[in-house]
């Protein structure tokens, strides 16, 4: 995983999803993130921390993430569920 993709791209489609309710992440109260492999924890981590310092205020949603062994398309790496008080 570079630091450019997936993280990012997850994040940025993250907020279009948000946005598209009438939100910002600043409503997110929960993130459930799966993860393939542990050793993108730290790339992931800074994309995470990018994007909730981002919006006004900061987003502090609670997080829980997994290792999982595959995703819903072999390609994907990442996958986040999110949980948003509209």
């Amino acid at each position: 995983m570079s630091e450019s993709n997936p993280s990012k791209q997850v994040f940025r489609n993250l907020t279009a999803a948000v946005a598209s309710v009438g939100v910002t992440p600043s409503a997110l109260v929960k993130l459930t993130v799966f993860l393939r492999n542990m050793n993108h924890l730290a790339l992931y981590r800074k994309a995470r921390d990018r994007f909730l310092q981002s919006t006004t205020p900061p987003a502090a949603p609670a997080v829980t993430l997994v290792e999982v062994s595959s995703l819903f398309a072999n390609d994907y790496l990442l996958e986040i569920e999110a949980v948003a008080a509209v």
